[in-house]
């Protein structure tokens, strides 16, 4: 009989509670907490402090200004249930964070969060002046700001890290020879210049090279076409004719013969048919093999390279020459190559590199290698429109990425160009009970805190450009609408081995 009554009350309470829909069942409330400022408990993602009396409206936005928080807002039913349920163990009638801007709008709530939510009964559709929305246990109560009712000052703190995606910096540019993405234009230098052997040792290169390559139009498949030219070009082989040994073992370069090599022609046919390819999210590449003379004017080609390389294509010089770097001006930084024993290895070397890119639209941080070729250690999204952080944090999330990282201060110095001069930003470190740590895992030591920062219970920061490249970085909390800021996302640049897919 005694346990039947139990489970009578027990019942008789959830109906109670379902009536005036709280859920408040699994709170956790603590007293004093690390993660909350003095004077502030921590409470379900909370920190919570009560005014000592009761106060106005006004009072009571005043007090909780004055300690750094806001009266709650809510945005969801969610929310209601959660707050009506603070009634039970907080206070039973608590001001909300909702005034009146004018007769027959919608409610604004002060910390600068949208309306999106207008009650069970479209409470906060049409507005009242001088009247304001109190908490209680059965929900949303409409009374005049002089009304006096306690204050409840929250601000948002989060209790546990987000792990991340992916450890970054080390696994960027990687090079997985077999699954290099390329499409590729080997232009084969046939003039007066090249001898017989010369161009033999040219065709057995180029057949060497795509032996190791995964031939076609897939993921992690190249796509390649060969022509030769002297004077004039000739096509030698189309994309797609070359997709087996045994169409490489085919393949022929004719000599073509002419006094001077035609490399402006030669990289302008290479460019049409490389835009061509209909593989957007493919980078293009030019691999160039000849012999550099100081007697060959190479202008307009150089000309030409350049406005390849402007789209964002690569050039791949491969020089038979010994002692002689005339080709140097054609190829993209660091991607000369002389033929030599290891030239095959250092070739598939230079394709990884090139390989390792930023998709149009975003924009690369580029830090030479010790080839000195530049290569996209990240690659960055400016955000459309400010946000707080963790809004940020989740859309940079959904582009498998993260708030940006800082590690030292070149990187630093090229961040402050993505944004409008000392305009706030987000940069992704956030506290976790004691310690800073990164969004992309890392908790390095280094700093740039602006005087009397980090503060503590707020476990966000910002950076703001103070004068000329120097910056500080500024505590604030990740959730409070009135800090929407500017935001970067650094995402994983495509390489061999990542698409983007994954």
């Amino acid at each position: 009989m005694r346990v039947c009554l139990i489970l009578l009350l027990a019942f008789a309470i959830g109906e109670e509670r379902n009536i005036v829909n709280i859920s408040s069942h699994g709170r956790e409330q603590t007293g004093d907490d690390n993660r909350c400022r003095s004077g502030f408990f921590y409470r379900e993602g909370w920190c919570t402090a009560l005014s000592p009396k009761f106060l106005s409206f006004s009072g009571a936005v005043d007090y909780c200004a004055g300690i750094g928080a806001y009266s709650p807002s809510i945005h969801s039913k969610v929310d209601l249930d959660y707050w009506a349920g603070s009634a039970f163990d907080l206070s039973p009638r608590f001001w909300l964070d909702a005034s009146c801007p004018e007769e027959g709008e919608p409610n604004q709530w002060r910390d600068k969060t949208p309306t999106d939510y207008m009650g069970p009964l479209g409470e906060l559709q049409m507005c009242t002046p001088n009247y304001g929305f109190i908490m209680s246990s059965k929900g949303f109560v409409n009374e005049t700001y002089s009304d006096m009712n306690q204050a409840v000052c929250v601000y948002p703190v989060d209790p546990m890290p987000e792990p991340p995606l992916i450890n970054v910096d080390d696994q960027y540019c990687q090079c997985n020879k077999s699954a290099i993405e390329l499409d590729i234009v080997f232009a084969a230098d046939t003039s007066e210049g090249m001898s017989g052997t010369d161009v033999s040792d040219i065709t057995s290169t180029i057949q060497s090279m795509l032996c190791s390559f995964a031939l076609g139009i897939g993921a992690h498949q190249s796509n390649v076409a060969v022509l030769s030219f002297g004077n004039e070009v000739k096509l030698v082989k189309n994309f797609g004719d070359i997709n087996s040994n045994d169409d490489i073992s085919k393949i022929n370069v004719p000599v073509l013969g002419g006094e001077n090599p035609n490399f402006e022609e030669v990289i302008d046919q290479a460019s049409s048919m490389l835009a061509s390819t209909g593989r957007k999210l493919t980078r293009k590449a030019i691999v160039i093999l000849s012999k550099s003379s100081s007697s060959i004017d190479y202008t307009n080609g150089i000309s030409r390279a350049q406005q390849f390389q402007n789209t964002g294509g690569v050039v791949l010089t491969l020089d038979l020459a010994i002692n002689s770097n005339a080709l140097n001006g054609l190829s993209s930084r660091g991607y000369n190559i002389k033929l030599s024993s290891n030239v095959v290895a250092d070739s598939l070397e230079a394709f990884c590199d090139a390989n390792c890119f930023c998709q149009d639209g975003l924009v690369p941080y580029l830090v030479p290698n010790e080839k000195d070729r530049d290569l996209p250690m990240g690659c960055y999204k400016v955000g459309q429109k400010v946000a707080i952080f963790d809004d940020a944090q989740k859309e940079c999330r959904k582009l498998k990425g993260f708030v940006i990282t800082i590690h030292d201060d070149a990187k630093n110095f090229f961040l402050i160009s993505l944004f409008p001069p000392k305009a706030p930003h987000w940069i992704g470190l956030k506290e976790y009970g004691s310690e800073f740590v990164w969004t992309d895992g890392s908790n390095d030591g280094y700093t740039w805190w602006a005087p009397g920062n980090p503060v503590k219970g707020l476990a966000c920061v910002y950076a703001q450009q103070t004068s000329g490249f120097n910056t500080g970085w500024f505590s604030a909390p990740c959730k409070d609408y009135t800090y929407s800021l500017n935001y970067a996302c650094q995402l994983r640049p495509f390489d061999a081995g990542y698409s983007g897919i994954q």
